[in-house]
């Protein structure tokens, strides 16, 4: 069986971007609940109101806009992405196994903060790359 091109640039690079994997109108969805559940706070964040795209209007995360409090890893948006057919089938052909299992730890809202959006008057938002996984373990694969 041959390898799609992006397990191959997988492979070759230790990341890709498999475009498409998830329907635009679920995208959609899943950015709106996430809106929705950072708004359901008390603290005033408003999507629509850049000035409370900050730390005061909004729950306390971890840098990058990542949240792994308030039991957000159990909210059924959360879990419907974590069961997207699309990012299922990805996850299998890279594993090469239908037996996944997936983590609980968070979720990442990352506001586009920076010049373009308006907001000039606190720190543009930056990548915060980084892997969950060993960085000895050379071999997917490998126990």
């Amino acid at each position: 069986m041959t390898k799609p091109q992006w397990l191959l640039e997988l492979e070759e690079n230790g990341y890709v971007v498999v475009p498409n994997v998830i329907p635009q109108a679920s995208c959609d969805q899943f950015v709106e609940s996430s809106l929705q559940w950072l708004e359901s706070f008390p603290h005033g964040f408003k999507r629509d109101d850049r000035s409370t795209w900050d730390e005061a209007h909004l729950p306390s995360g971890h840098k990058g806009g990542l949240y792994n409090r308030y039991s957000v890893n159990h909210e059924a948006f959360v879990w419907k992405i974590r069961t997207e057919p699309g990012i299922i089938k990805v996850f299998e052909q890279i594993w090469g196994t239908e037996d996944l299992i997936t983590s609980f730890d968070g979720l990442n809202v990352s506001l586009p903060v920076n010049p373009k959006t308006g907001r000039t008057d606190i720190s543009e938002t930056v990548p915060w790359p980084h892997i969950d996984q060993n960085p000895r373990k050379v071999d997917r694969f490998e126990l």
